[in-house]
């Protein structure tokens, strides 16, 4: 039993590429083990070439299919909703827009009223200033 030990032990320290490297003493097999053989039955295989997982024949023959439409999928999902993004961003901006006009509109009609208000108040002054400039001379004389 324990020459079948040495060569499994061997291919998986092979394998491994993060392993440091073993002795050479270890490394060597006796002469009367052949490592490559084709005799020796492998677990794996029987298991596999005996019966089939249908699930892993599912994904092998349309994993790649598969893949593909779900990559376009979220694609489009994206590229959907990025393009909606957009057009949402730019109503909201344009209704900005519009109620900044609004307001600017009617602070500017505002100002013109209390710019006439204003004027309107002086033309009243200045007739009040003129009646009293001529009740005053009138008086005098």
């Amino acid at each position: 039993m324990r020459p079948f030990l040495r060569p499994k032990i061997q291919s998986i320290a092979l394998r491994s590429p993060y392993r440091p490297p073993l002795s050479r003493a270890f490394l060597s097999a006796p002469s009367s083990i052949k490592l490559f053989t084709t005799t020796a039955p492998g677990l794996t295989s029987d298991i596999y070439s005996s019966r089939s997982n249908p699930h892993r024949t599912y994904y092998q023959t349309h994993g790649r299919a598969l893949f593909k439409c779900l990559t376009l999928a979220f694609l489009t999902y994206q590229i959907l909703y990025w393009t909606w993004l957009t057009l949402e961003t730019e109503e909201i901006r344009d209704q900005k827009n519009r109620e900044i006009k609004g307001l600017e509109a009617e602070v500017r009609l505002l100002d013109e009223g209390r710019r006439s208000h204003l004027a309107g108040d002086r033309e009243v002054k200045g007739m009040e200033g003129e009646r009293a400039g001529r009740e005053r001379s009138e008086s005098e004389t």
